[in-house]
């Protein structure tokens, strides 16, 4: 059997529902599972730009919905409240400014009061073994700032250029992925974010936004930089 799965559209302004059967999920069949005969909207948009649907192929599309039936569907798991163990601890209205952040590891311990566990989890940790993840950690701790004694430091300039490019400083985002994650609008704000600080975006190849809402949020003659992972196995 085919599993189905209900999704909403927004066509001129009015809401269509209709259901497409999904015959291979790239990401298996269990994370789906669980939204058999619910409404997957809500949970889709969270990894995926809202666009993607469009681009399934023409048989997954089943036919519409309905709407007299709606009081038949059963709600998602995920709908059900969260567990104290995979809530967030504060709200977005309760984390501290801006300005209270001195350096990544304050950034790391909000984000661990303010994100969903699983979602935080998926940040936090590494590939495989995590021998990557530990050696960047170290790597990063051999590096040691020269002191200087009595110099003018009112006007320090931190530019450079990364390959390349003209940067405000030498740091830049990463192609990270499930940028909805973290925040509703996904890559838009590492767009934004990157404009803003005069440095660069490096777009992820498997970003919860699609090419044209991440590329569509820049500024005029932003650079982004894009990451692309090549499958040789895939047809």
């Amino acid at each position: 059997p085919i599993p189905c799965v209900p999704w909403q559209s927004q066509t001129s302004g009015q809401y269509q529902r209709r259901v497409h059967g999904i015959r291979r999920h790239s990401g298996g069949i269990s994370p789906i599972k669980p939204y058999l005969g619910c409404d997957i909207t809500p949970a889709f948009e969270m990894i995926h730009a809202k666009t993607q649907v469009n681009l399934l192929p023409d048989g997954c599309y089943i036919g519409d919905i309905d709407a007299s039936t709606r009081h038949l569907e059963r709600k998602p798991l995920d709908e059900e409240p969260l567990s104290s163990d995979v809530a967030p601890s504060i709200s977005h209205d309760e984390k501290p400014p801006i300005s209270s952040i001195i350096n990544i590891f304050d950034f790391e311990h909000v984000a661990a009061q303010l994100m969903r566990k699983d979602h935080l989890a998926y940040y936090a940790s590494g590939g495989d073994d995590e021998i990557t993840l530990r050696e960047n950690h170290s790597a990063f701790k051999r590096s040691w700032l020269k002191p200087r004694v009595m110099v003018d430091v009112s006007n320090v300039d931190m530019s450079t250029k990364i390959v390349g490019y003209d940067a405000s400083l030498p740091v830049y985002i990463t192609a990270a992925a499930m940028g909805k994650y973290a925040d509703p609008i996904g890559e838009v704000a590492f767009v934004r974010a990157a404009n803003k600080a005069g440095s660069f975006y490096m777009i992820s190849t498997y970003a919860s936004c699609s090419l044209e809402e991440t590329t569509g949020a820049a500024a005029p003659g932003q650079v982004l930089f894009s990451q692309l992972y090549v499958n040789i196995l895939a047809r």
